[in-house]
């Protein structure tokens, strides 16, 4: 338990495997679109989640950003040097780190997480689905559904229902990587509605399955 409370060290890791990786791959690399964010290459990610740090820091943004907030963020570091961005990144952080694990702010490390698979997949280089944090976040991200429904979710380990609410009951049966995916808006309505349920949920339900909605278009992962 205590580990889980440590979001920092969460982050930290996420976001070593992630410079590791474009540290790893070539310069090409940076310029490929990434699906699971419309518009952003794989280089405007990372000044998103760079740029994340520096108004945190700054006391520009103290919680999760707007959009137009997020467009100048991807916008400021638009043309940095690739690994200029990821050497600013890593001089910033460590604050941010501290604070995330001393205020407990589960956003930006959720969100590092989101984005490294995104990178991931838009690279075609999947990797660390099975991390502590996921595993632990998809559990949460159950017992936060606001729906008229009640849903148990049974992963490969345990099952988990969401909060009783009246209105019909749904069982699906999924992967924690899965369910994770899905509540941030990494799938399309279509795949969540394919996925191992009891019976197809009701449209109010299924869009209140996605935190940010869902994508438009399918993302294969």
């Amino acid at each position: 338990m205590m580990a889980m409370l440590r979001l920092g060290e969460h982050y930290r890791r996420s976001r070593l495997r992630l410079t590791d990786l474009l540290t790893e791959t070539d310069e090409e690399a940076w310029e490929v679109p990434v699906d699971a964010c419309p518009g952003w290459r794989v280089h405007d990610v990372v000044g998103h989640l760079a740029g994340i740090v520096e108004d945190a820091l700054a006391g520009r943004i103290t919680g999760p950003p707007t959009d137009s907030q997020t467009a100048a963020q991807v916008e400021r570091h638009r043309d940095d040097p690739h690994q200029d961005l990821l050497d600013l990144w890593a001089d910033i952080v460590p604050p941010f780190e501290d604070l995330l694990t001393q205020q407990m702010f589960w956003e930006p490390t959720t969100d590092m997480f989101s984005h490294e698979q995104d990178v991931r997949t838009a690279l075609a280089l999947p990797g660390a689905r099975d991390d502590e944090f996921i595993v632990r976040t998809s559990k949460a991200l159950v017992g936060s559904l606001d729906i008229p429904a009640t849903i148990t979710v049974e992963f490969e380990d345990e099952s988990v229902q969401s909060p009783a609410k009246d209105g019909p009951e749904y069982r699906l049966r999924t992967s924690r990587f899965e369910f994770f995916r899905l509540r941030l808006g990494r799938r399309t309505v279509d795949q969540v509605a394919g996925l191992d349920w009891s019976a197809r949920p009701n449209d109010e339900v299924m869009q209140g399955l996605f935190y940010f909605g869902p994508t438009e278009k399918p993302l294969d992962e």
